[in-house]
């Protein structure tokens, strides 16, 4: 077997394996600050990360998953860059910030259950999800986390959040065509596409 090919059958492998372990101590963290803070946004959090964790490893087997660099760099930045955002105190809008980010928990809670056993980091096909968030956007649950992430820069305002949020936002984007592409071969996602227009934002986006 060429090295080439060994290293596309156990990349995914140790990607796996290596999410899970991050979901798990992210998970864990999040336990331990809500634990100090008994925070109603924290718990949120806590709730959201557990989630992750558990629909991670419960995720149905991909009979595909992309070899793209690009979509693959695109996953994981857009997975690892949120956690780059740092807490300022208390500012003007930290009460619509803090609003928003219990919506976007709401909000990725209810897209994670549309998409089901479907969830993954990097673009595969694990089955066409046209049910639930599904029939509004294509991509909600980026959606709800981009919404989460502007509560955050609102609570906790600076240059730096905002920036993060701005390359969050083309991140994703990024990561929605990529998994566009991906699953494009495919005639029953084509349709889907032709029948949900949007991305992320009814009407606009």
């Amino acid at each position: 077997m060429r090295r080439w090919e060994h290293w596309v059958r156990v990349l995914p492998l140790v990607a796996a394996g290596a999410m899970l372990f991050f979901y798990g101590l992210l998970a864990l963290a999040t336990l331990h600050r809500y634990l100090e803070t008994r925070s109603l946004n924290v718990f949120g959090l806590l709730v959201v990360n557990t989630t992750f964790l558990v629909m991670y490893a419960a995720r149905r087997d991909t009979t595909e998953v992309s070899r793209m660099t690009t979509a693959w760099a695109l996953a994981f930045s857009g997975t690892f860059l949120p956690l780059l955002m740092r807490p300022t105190g208390s500012g003007p809008t930290s009460g619509v910030g803090d609003a928003l980010q219990l919506l976007g928990f709401a909000a990725i809670l209810a897209a994670l259950w549309s998409l089901r056993r479907s969830f993954g980091i990097v673009p595969a096909h694990r089955g066409i999800r046209t049910t639930g968030m599904y029939r509004v956007v294509r991509h909600p649950l980026y959606a709800a986390e981009l919404l989460t992430l502007a509560g955050v820069a609102l609570a906790h305002p600076s240059v730096r959040n905002a920036s993060l949020w701005i390359v969050e936002l083309a991140v994703q984007l990024g990561r929605t065509r990529a998994e566009e592409a991906f699953l494009g071969r495919d005639p029953d996602y084509a349709h889907y596409v032709a029948r949900v227009r949007y991305r992320l934002l009814p009407g606009i986006l």
